[in-house]
């Protein structure tokens, strides 16, 4: 972190779900107090929602011991949210409390909407002729943000999905003189397939058979019957089938395979994989269930990968 402006630092956790949001902070609030240009180093509670409403805190008098737990700690210590600054008068808001801070430097964690944020702050300061050095650092299990090697997160979740997938593997390969089963796990990836990609480093070296057995991504259209005939090849290979898929997989038009009840509310979107459970249990009559990872890849804080 270089910074030739004297004044103030503030640190805001944008995102929500990352497994190592609180091992950057920490580095951050570690390098932060090393420079003599930088006087205070604050943390914005609740992330930008925090911003406008002034919650703000000095993280100098947090001791040493509890900046080093956080390395391991999960979730976001200073509390997050999903608030984005998109109105001119929140742009405005977040500016004036900035200024009367004296923060000359704002650091954001967090994914893509954390990203614009940061940009419309900075071209304010900048119209306004206020001295602001903006940094964003990249934070993403979904490792959906252009133009960087990679964000971090995405490796301590890609390493937590290829041990379920590995684990997973165990449990129906046991099983298999039961009957044929077919197990359809979703991973986040609304527009990006790198989670669900990662899903093969679950694979030994030398081991191509392994799981998972079939990959389904936002990047490469899902059609049906390419999918039922390659679960039905698996099925005979190995007498059972693990497939991940990304939540966002989309049809040959560009549709979501999995629908949300309101076109504007992507949360409401249903469960692919429930969606392809079904799928294959009506045209195949073949014993088959479904779970999401979700949450459980975000706060992963127990299998960081060392890259993160």
């Amino acid at each position: 972190m270089q910074t030739s402006q004297t004044g103030n630092l503030m640190v805001v956790q944008c995102s929500e779900g990352c497994p190592v949001a609180n091992a950057i902070l920490a580095g951050v609030i570690g390098e932060a107090l090393n420079h003599e240009t930088i006087e205070n180093v604050y943390g914005c509670l609740k992330g930008l929602h925090g911003l406008l409403h002034e919650e703000i805190i000095d993280l100098a008098e947090e001791s040493q011991q509890t900046i080093r737990a956080l390395q391991h700690t999960p979730g976001a210590a200073l509390g997050t949210s999903s608030l984005t600054l998109k109105r001119p008068q929140d742009i405005e808001r977040a500016l004036q409390v900035i200024r009367a801070q004296e923060v000359h430097s704002l650091i954001l964690i967090g994914d893509l909407d954390t990203q614009e944020s940061a940009l419309k702050i900075a071209e304010a300061a900048e119209e306004q002729g206020y001295k602001l050095s903006v940094i964003t650092i990249p934070a993403s299990i979904e490792n959906n943000l252009p133009v960087t090697d990679h964000c971090l997160g995405f490796g301590s979740a890609a390493k937590a999905l290829s041990l379920t997938v590995r684990e997973l593997s165990c449990e129906l390969a046991s099983s298999i003189t039961s009957g044929p089963r077919v197990h359809i796990l979703e991973v986040p990836g609304t527009q990006s397939g790198w989670l669900a990609a990662s899903s093969t480093l679950a694979k030994r070296r030398n081991e191509p058979e392994d799981a998972p057995h079939i990959v389904c991504m936002p990047e490469t259209h899902f059609e049906t019957q390419g999918f039922l005939s390659a679960v039905q090849k698996a099925l005979v290979k190995h007498g059972y089938a693990i497939v991940v898929t990304a939540e966002g997989i989309t049809d040959a038009d560009g549709n979501f395979v999995a629908q949300p009840a309101d076109p504007a509310d992507n949360l409401s979107r249903p469960s692919v994989a429930e969606l392809l459970a079904n799928l294959v249990r009506t045209e195949l009559s073949i014993r088959a269930e479904w779970s999401r990872l979700g949450v459980l890849a975000s706060t992963a804080a127990h299998c960081l990968s060392q890259n993160d």
